[in-house]
């Protein structure tokens, strides 16, 4: 028998098929047994009414930085509906630590981490990546991540076209690689196999925007001007153009995850009070 059911609720089973109202769902030993119409027969053991309320499937925040909010956040994500998340960027002990914590009970969403973003000369953001100095050694990186369990690759701004191909190579599909690139184009990334793409702001900057506007190979988001010009770039950039239309078609025909991570930088262009 169950040892919990929320009667009374309208229910999203994330199948694709309609609201289902006056719905129950079951559960017992902490998962989900059934779930469809309330019954009239009464139920044994904890009841919760739902009337007025909505269960929705587990959300997923595809895009975080743990090492930046503080563990103790983990509670919140739970509170918001968000039973996994997936850091893209943050210590790799602190994240091994933490995952096993929420296997052994600590409460918190399912975590999924990439370790460190592997990262070229100069480091983007020294505190949350591996700089590299050549393809041979950001492959040895991704054997170290390997061999502490990454869920995935991430791959960043400086890191060069050789580096980045070689890393997806060695990767292999065992896992998915995804990048916040700059100096790398995101189109020779998705030619040469990466499975996702991250900020809407910042990687498809340098295959979209003008010219005379993108970023050169050592600028950062640290670099002096560097906001201003990525803003500029994106006023003037023609998303209708045939470089963009084909940017576009790669993305589709290679079925590329793109993370757009809307509010990466919010206010942006305000000026200053």
């Amino acid at each position: 028998m169950p040892q919990l059911v929320i009667q009374n609720v309208t229910l999203i089973d994330g199948t694709g098929a309609p609201p289902l109202e006056n719905a129950a769902i079951e559960i017992e030993d902490g998962r989900i047994t059934a779930a469809g119409l309330s019954a009239v027969e009464p139920w044994e053991g904890d009841v919760i009414d739902g009337t007025g309320m909505w269960a929705v499937p587990g959300l997923i925040d595809t895009h975080v930085h743990l090492g930046l909010v503080g563990k103790e956040s983990l509670p919140v994500w739970l509170a918001l509906g968000v039973t996994t998340i997936r850091d893209l960027g943050g210590p790799l002990e602190m994240l091994i630590e933490t995952r096993e914590a929420l296997e052994n009970g600590a409460v918190g969403p399912r975590l999924l981490f990439t370790g460190p973003m592997i990262d070229g000369v100069p480091p983007t953001w020294p505190a949350l990546v591996r700089s590299t100095a050549n393809a041979d050694e950001a492959v040895g990186v991704v054997d170290e991540y390997f061999a502490a369990g990454v869920d995935a690759i991430k791959l960043y701004t400086t890191l060069p076209p050789d580096s980045v191909r070689r890393c997806i190579e060695h990767v292999g599909g065992r896992v998915p690689v995804t990048g916040h690139l700059g100096r790398t184009l995101a189109s020779e990334a998705m030619e040469a196999g990466i499975n996702g793409l991250e900020h809407a702001l910042l990687t498809p900057y340098n295959d979209l925007a003008p010219e005379a506007l993108r970023t050169g190979p050592e600028e950062t988001m640290m670099s002096p001007g560097f906001w201003g010009k990525m803003i500029d770039g994106w006023l003037q950039a023609d998303l209708t153009s045939d470089r963009s239309k084909r940017w576009f078609a790669l993305l589709a025909e290679r079925d590329v995850s793109f993370c757009p991570t809307l509010t990466v930088l919010p206010g942006a262009g305000d000026e200053p009070a």
